[in-house]
C-alpha cells in the first residue's frame, strides 16, 4: 500500500476490500499519505501532530529483531543506508510491534519505527514509514555493483508476510527410542523464526529424567543452523525428556514420556518422539509444544 491511505475516496475503498480479504498488507506512507484516514484504516499504529511536515529519518538496525534473519553482510551495508523521507509528528503502536528499523534523525537514535510488524485482527501487517527506497537500491550498487542487500530486506519482508504459520517452531528428534547399554545417548533440535528459517541463535537446554525422578541437565550445543547433544551413557533405566529455548519473547518447550510398563519388552535406555509425533514400538510418544 504505497502512500495510501490518501485524501481520495477511492483509496479507502481499496483499503477496505484488502482488509475484509484478510491477506497481509504493507503499509509504506510518505508525503501523499493522509494521517487521519491511515489512523482510521488500521489498528496498528497512529501518527500524529505531522501537520505535513516531512523528515529525514535514517535507517538504524534493532538487536531484538527475531521474526527473520539478514546476513552480517547485508547488515552491515544497510547500516549506512541513506535517509528516507517520512511524515514528521509523534508514532504510537497500538498493538504489540516487531521493529526491524528504527527512526534515526541526524545524529539521535531513537525507538520509533521505520519498518516495523504487527498484526490487524488475524492478518499480519508491515510498516515502512517513508518513502524513497529507490535511493537504497542506488546506494546498494554504488558501494557493491549489486541490489543485495536491499532485495535481501525486500524478500524477507515479502517472505515473511506470506509464509504460514507452523506451531511446531521447536523440534526435538532422536534417531532411535531403544539404546544399548554402553550407547551413547544422542538427540538433535530444530528451531524456527516465524519466517519459518532455521536458526540456532538461542540457547537449548534439554533435562532427562529417570523413572524415579532423577534429573539429568544438559545444554545443547550448536552446528552450524541447529542443535545436537550428546547425553552420553546412562543407566539402564525409562526416560522422558524435557527440552526448552526461548527465542525474544516467545518460550517453546518439548515434552515426550515413555511407554507404560506393559508395553516394554525388556531393558531399555531412552524414549522419545520423532517430529512427527509418530507412536514407536516400545514407547507412547506424547510431545506437546507450547509457545508462551
Amino acid at each position: 500500500m504505497h502512500q495510501l491511505p490518501t485524501a481520495e475516496s477511492n483509496s479507502q475503498v481499496i483499503i477496505t476490500k484488502i482488509k475484509k480479504s484478510g491477506i497481509p498488507v504493507w503499509y509504506i506512507t510518505g508525503s501523499q499519505t493522509y494521517p487521519d484516514l491511515f489512523n482510521r484504516m488500521q489498528s496498528g499504529v497512529t501518527i500524529s501532530g505531522s501537520k505535513n511536515k516531512m523528515n529525514e529519518l535514517l535507517p538504524e538496525l534493532s538487536n531484538d529483531f527475531y521474526l527473520f534473519r539478514l546476513t552480517d553482510q547485508n547488515s552491515l551495508l544497510i547500516k549506512g543506508l541513506p535517509p528516507l523521507n517520512g511524515l514528521f509528528g509523534t508514532y504510537s503502536s497500538t498493538t504489540p510491534l516487531s521493529t526491524l528499523l528504527y527512526q534515526k534523525i541526524g545524529s539521535v537514535s531513537t525507538k520509533t519505527p521505520l519498518l516495523a510488524f504487527g498484526t490487524n485482527g488475524n492478518s499480519k501487517t508491515a510498516y515502512l514509514f517513508g518513502e524513497g527506497i529507490w535511493k537504497w537500491r542506488l546506494y546498494n550498487f554504488r558501494e557493491k555493483q549489486n541490489h543485495e542487500a536491499v532485495d535481501e530486506l525486500i524478500n524477507k519482508t515479502v517472505q515473511y508476510m506470506t509464509a504460514k504459520e507452523d506451531k511446531r517452531k521447536f523440534r526435538v528428534s532422536i534417531p532411535k527410542n531403544d539404546f544399548d547399554e554402553n550407547e551413547n545417548i544422542s538427540i538433535n533440535a530444530e528451531l524456527y523464526n516465524d519466517s519459518y528459517e532455521l536458526i540456532n541463535t538461542p540457547d537449548a537446554f534439554l533435562e532427562i529424567t529417570n523413572k524415579a525422578g532423577k534429573k539429568y541437565p544438559f545444554t545443547f550445543s550448536k552446528t552450524e543452523k541447529a542443535y545436537k547433544l550428546d547425553a552420553g551413557v546412562l543407566p539402564v533405566d525409562e526416560y522422558k525428556y524435557t527440552a526448552r529455548t526461548k527465542l525474544g519473547d516467545k518460550s517453546y518447550e518439548v515434552k515426550a514420556r515413555p511407554a507404560s510398563d506393559s508395553e516394554n519388552r525388556g531393558p531399555w535406555r531412552a524414549s522419545a518422539c520423532q517430529p512427527e509425533y509418530r507412536p514407536r514400538r516400545r514407547v507412547r510418544a506424547a510431545t506437546s509444544l507450547r509457545a508462551n
